[in-house]
């Protein structure tokens, strides 16, 4: 019986330390600004796989947002039949005032930092 009760808090405080850890994890950001740039990437890290949109933002103009293809068409960002390479007419949300709301990803042995997308709000130009 002397075990058990050691094991219990034990336990308890494993769950609570992986619980923090994954929140921690997720911790979303908001960023504002205007679009100054949407271009194409795919996915070049091992395991990843499909095609994904980079947003650039003039207030953070060195940071990386991605956002996936469906989302970007969701938002408007992006015609719904954008494919292969983006041409100018494409590409309908730059110049745009947003607000957006991130989840924030660190890559080991990369300077830049990314940020998936969230969610997206255009705000009044």
């Amino acid at each position: 019986m002397a075990g058990r009760s050691k094991i219990i808090p034990g336990l308890l405080l494993a769950i609570l330390i992986a619980w923090v850890a994954a929140a921690d994890g997720q911790t979303t950001v908001s960023f504002d600004g205007k679009i100054i740039e949407i271009s194409k990437g795919t996915a070049l890290a091992p395991g990843e796989t499909g095609t994904f949109f980079i947003i650039r933002l003039d207030s953070k103009p060195k940071e990386e947002f991605r956002i996936s293809r469906e989302d970007a068409v969701k938002y408007g960002l992006i015609e719904a039949g954008a494919s292969g390479v983006l041409t100018l007419k494409q590409p309908k949300g730059l110049g745009w005032k947003v607000r957006l709301t991130c989840s924030k990803e660190v890559k080991p042995f990369s300077s830049i930092t990314i940020y998936q997308v969230r969610s997206l709000e255009r705000m009044n130009d």
